[in-house]
């Protein structure tokens, strides 16, 4: 008689192998790098935190720019609570800056199984050091517009946009940087609300998951 598994709602025969799956997000510092090697086809394509699936990430940089393996990612997931998560990444140079342009892209979506979740708003930040400078950041998100930060402010650059919930969003991201000019980190922020009512069942996972809104900000570098 055939034994069965439920896989993400769905019943597969037990075989002995699992079905197909991204690889679970690295949730300390890691190179850009490896995000950069993860599968980019497939069921297994990305890598996945909590409902939010990040694959495809492509990092060019300008010629004698820093390269993939010299930037540091870090995976962001808060629940401020009220149904809204946080997704994200912060990009640093392991060391110094970047002193030269480069464009990064990637695709965050909602995992399948996850019916009532959507993403509904964006929020890019920047800390570009000494200002005023000439760099500017563009970010352009397929479906839900365009964000752009500069080195105009001696504030964090932050820029954010709202929009109706959607399942996945490509990000490309650009970086103007004059000769002469830096950036120090980069971050960007997706954030999802559920729709659905918790089963009372797991609400007390839900209240024990809840954690402090994150303070949205880049640590500025002491020069």
């Amino acid at each position: 008689m055939s034994k069965f598994l439920l896989y993400s709602g769905v019943v597969f025969a037990a075989v002995g192998v699992m079905p197909a799956a991204p690889i679970a997000c690295p949730t300390g510092a890691v190179p850009l790098a490896t995000l950069v090697a993860l599968p980019t086809t497939g069921a297994d394509a990305g890598c996945q935190s909590q409902d939010k699936i990040f694959s495809d990430f492509v990092y060019t940089p300008l010629t004698g720019g820093t390269v993939a393996s010299a930037i540091t990612a870090v995976l962001v997931f808060e629940q401020p609570g009220s149904g809204t998560d946080i997704h994200g990444w912060d990009f640093t140079p392991t060391t110094g800056s970047w002193t030269t342009g480069f464009t990064l892209s990637f695709t965050i979506s909602v995992a399948p199984g996850f019916p009532d979740v959507s993403i509904f708003a964006s929020k890019d930040q920047i800390d570009s050091g000494l200002v005023p400078n000439g760099l500017v950041m563009s970010d352009i998100q397929t479906g839900v517009g365009t964000l752009v930060t500069n080195g105009t402010s001696t504030a964090l650059e932050t820029e954010q946009v709202m929009y109706s919930g959607v399942q996945s969003i490509t990000t490309t991201s650009t970086a103007d940087i004059p000769s002469g000019d830096t950036l120090l980190s980069f971050g960007q922020e997706w954030f999802e609300h559920t729709d659905a009512v918790p089963e009372p069942a797991p609400m007390f996972l839900v209240g024990a998951g809840l954690l402090g809104l994150r303070l949205f900000g880049l640590r500025r570098r002491r020069s």
